[in-house]
């Protein structure tokens, strides 16, 4: 049961419950030093109120949910601080809560539930969404529940993600267009083969063949080394990607790669279906 009050939270106070969140496991986002410091000139100065997202709450076993940076700031500060507290709140809660005023992203959720490649997942979660939702690909906002969601749906992405950050090594294509493509077309008895193929013939030209779309791709990203990462330039980079993709898995020839706005999205085939 949640319990709700204010709470006067000296130094000494905050540090223990720093520690006994970190005695119980929980493993909370990344400090950031300038948002610590900025809130800590706030204390120092007089001016802290208590605001949304501000509140100190913690579960029953003391694992802090929200507030680790304006529990660290009042550290830093050397001053007590009037706060929100609640206690008793439930650890799945923490994809909902901010933290010192500071909203959760979804790469910073994945990262706490322990997922590797945290802000790739969440970039190519949104497009998985989109292709598979039929809705344009790029917009809406998801919440961090339907990312998650959508990350523990597809496990695949572990083995590919490593995968689509070697191709941003070489030739820089973008982390989330190559994770969310072989991911959409990788079934549970995916074709690894074809998934490492793909991969060595983008980045290195590993078993090329004439005029392999893999070559193709690889020169277009070169070329596109540089452009703006917003919602029209991804969504030219995923038709692109796509397009190679299923001519490398009919084996098809492709000298050069052509996304322009307005394309529609292809359809993505399996890597199952790989004729190589």
């Amino acid at each position: 049961m949640e319990n709700y009050y204010t709470e006067e939270i000296t130094p000494t106070e905050a540090k223990k419950i720093l520690d006994a969140s970190e005695a119980a496991g929980f493993k909370n986002r990344k400090v950031s030093p300038q948002h610590v410091a900025f809130l800590s000139d706030i204390i120092k100065a007089g001016k802290y109120r208590t605001v949304a997202g501000s509140t100190i709450a913690t579960t029953d076993d003391g694992k802090l949910i929200n507030g680790q940076h304006t529990l660290l700031a009042i550290i830093d500060s050397g001053k007590a601080v009037t706060v929100q507290r609640v206690t008793g709140v439930d650890e799945s809660a923490f994809v909902d809560f901010d933290s010192g005023g500071r909203a959760r992203t979804p790469a910073q959720v994945l990262e706490i539930a322990g997922e590797k490649y945290a802000t790739e997942k969440a970039a190519a979660a949104r497009l998985v969404h989109g292709f598979k939702s039929g809705k344009t690909l790029t917009a809406g906002r998801l919440t961090n529940d339907k990312i998650v969601s959508i990350v523990n749906a597809h496990p695949v992405m572990d083995t590919i993600a490593p995968m689509a950050k070697l191709l941003y090594s070489h030739p820089r294509i973008r982390p989330s267009v190559s994770l969310a493509v072989m991911t959409i077309a990788s079934t549970p008895d995916e074709n690894a083969k074809a998934l490492d193929a793909w991969t060595e013939g983008v980045h290195n030209g590993k078993g090329l063949y004439e005029n392999d779309p893999r070559t193709a791709l690889s020169k277009r990203a070169v070329q596109r080394i540089g452009t703006k990462s917003n919602a029209n330039e991804i969504l030219l980079d995923f038709i692109a990607f796509v397009r190679a993709w299923n001519a490398f898995i009919t084996g098809a020839e492709m000298t050069r790669i052509r996304a322009r706005a307005g394309d529609a999205i292809p359809q993505i085939l399996p890597a199952t279906d790989w004729v190589g």
